[in-house]
């Protein structure tokens, strides 16, 4: 059997399945592209994305180690190479040795001994999509005249790339790279603050989201072991998370780029928000401008100035954590909104949000999106789901739901807000949280509302009745001013008593 052209052929076979692998998800979902701007008529769930954009890494790690070993078999091993090509030489052109190799070949095969030749078929289908699930994951569907091989959303990956478990890499706070979980980090930042300063100044976690950015720290020792292993595991949490969210990044190549821009003094002289100064030498932040300048001259500055030429491992971690949070922002901010939603939700519409996401992994989906069919439904994901998922109705992320998941939501009862134009909201939840949009505030606003008194109309979606509360408003505003300028009073020279106003009118038109 050759021992150099059939292993190098058939590291070209699997190189040539990873590429075609690689097109028919990318023909499939054009949005697995980094960066893509690519127009979809389809949305696919956000971890059904992930998961391929991690399978795909793993393809491209796998096609550059292929590739490597082709070309290191092919400069190292030249010598077989030219031997085996001698061996298929026949100068009589007899077809001899062609006879003899055949027959070779045939005993193998007859033999069943194949295990170093794979069929072109089975390495094309070891990286095809859903060729991980089992037979019990596919069912067949029939749509008018022709019938649909149908298998469930969550086996998309293919036998190769089985071994990712996306659920593992990511916990249920952070919803497959949606948001970031920094629950485990917030007590480390607590333990930095003094007792005094907690006592005074409780910072809730929803605010630690908003802060933990913004270096230096107020009250908090930078040069403190405590501080520098705070810094340690935030940094360790970002950049895991950037790299489970971002499979395509090289992260090891960011964060050497995020630490060759770094330049301790890039922020000195700059006033912050509080026209506060921030001195990096001498860590230390002054009150104004003028105070920063007086003191550049000092011994001490140029004392610390020759020192900061040894980086302080804490300013570059800083550096590092704030320009991955930089990156990260528009996670960051989403993490931010959820959590503020999530608070006002009752536990029972939590629990709602866990089935429905439950129930996305249990979806069907057509296992031959690749095909012609897929061209004649124009792409859209919810054409490839079940038959009966055309009569389901829609919930509040756009996508069908059970009947008894759609009731129990409350998204069966509509109510009407005249205030918002007749506009017409379905469910509860999205009817309470419409008294804050601004479309309803506005429409408060053109009836003669004040701004301040906006929080005060809540549930109210008759223009009648929010007429009629505004001039109740009105008059009692008007009661009590009138009552406070009568609450004063005071006495002419003749002992006559009478009100601090009536005195002052009586007193400028000259009667008293």
């Amino acid at each position: 059997m050759s021992r150099f052209i059939e292993p190098q052929r058939f590291l070209l076979e699997e190189i040539d399945a990873i590429e075609q692998a690689v097109a028919t998800r990318l023909r499939r979902h054009p949005h697995l592209l980094p960066n893509s701007d690519t127009p979809s008529q389809s949305q696919r769930p956000s971890k059904e994305t992930l998961l391929q954009k991690h399978e795909l890494r793993f393809f491209l790690d796998k096609y550059k180690k292929q590739c490597s070993l082709f070309l290191e078999n092919y400069e190292n091993r030249k010598d077989i190479f030219s031997n085996e090509l001698k061996s298929f030489n026949d100068p009589s052109r007899d077809f001899q040795q062609f006879d003899k190799l055949l027959k070779f070949v045939n005993s193998r095969h007859d033999v069943g001994d194949t295990d170093e030749v794979e069929p072109a078929e089975d390495t094309i289908k070891l990286y095809s999509m859903y060729s991980s699930a089992l037979p019990d994951d596919f069912k067949w569907v029939k749509r008018g005249r022709n019938k649909r091989q149908m298998v469930k959303r969550k086996q998309i990956l293919s036998v190769a790339a089985s071994h990712i478990n996306i659920d593992s890499l990511f916990n249920p706070k952070e919803e497959y790279g949606k948001f970031i979980d920094l629950s485990e980090i917030f007590p480390l930042y607590q333990s930095l603050q003094s007792q005094e300063t907690q006592s005074a100044n409780q910072i809730t976690y929803l605010e630690y989201l908003s802060l933990f950015l913004k270096f230096p720290y107020d009250n908090v020792d930078s040069h403190s072991s405590i501080y520098n292993d705070y810094l340690n595991k935030l940094l360790a949490y970002l950049s895991n998370f950037y790299a489970r969210a971002h499979p395509y990044e090289n992260i090891s190549e960011l964060l050497n780029q995020i630490s060759n821009s770094f330049d301790p003094s890039a922020n000195d002289g700059k006033p912050n928000e509080n026209g506060e100064v921030y001195c990096n030498a001498c860590d230390k932040l002054f009150s104004k401008e003028s105070v920063y300048k007086g003191h550049l001259d000092g011994k001490k500055h140029k004392k610390n100035i020759s020192k900061q030429r040894q980086i302080h491992p804490a300013r570059l971690a800083e550096h590092k954590i704030s320009q991955l949070a930089l990156k990260l922002s528009p996670i960051i901010e989403a993490t931010i909104s959820n959590h503020e939603r999530k608070a006002a939700l009752t536990e029972r519409e939590k629990m709602l949000e866990d089935l429905a996401t439950k129930e996305n992994d249990l979806e069907y989906t057509t296992a031959n999106e690749s095909s012609d069919d897929e061209a004649d439904n124009s792409g859209s994901d919810f054409d490839s789901d079940d038959e009966d998922t055309k009569n389901l109705p829609i919930g509040m992320d756009g996508r069908p739901v059970p009947h008894w998941l759609y009731k129990l939501q409350g998204l069966n009862r509509t109510y009407d807000c005249e205030i918002c134009g007749n506009t017409t909201y379905k469910g509860p939840v999205l009817f309470n949280r419409h008294f804050s949009t601004p479309k309803h505030q506005h429409g408060l606003i053109c009836l003669g509302v004040d701004e301040t008194s906006l929080p005060i109309f809540k549930n109210i979606t008759k223009i009648s009745q929010a007429m009629e509360l505004w001039k109740r408003l009105k008059r009692e505003k008007r009661a009590q001013t009138t009552d406070l300028e009568n609450a004063v009073e005071v006495e002419d020279d003749e002992g006559n008593v009478m009100s601090e106003k009536d005195y002052l009118e009586l007193k400028r038109q000259g009667l008293l």
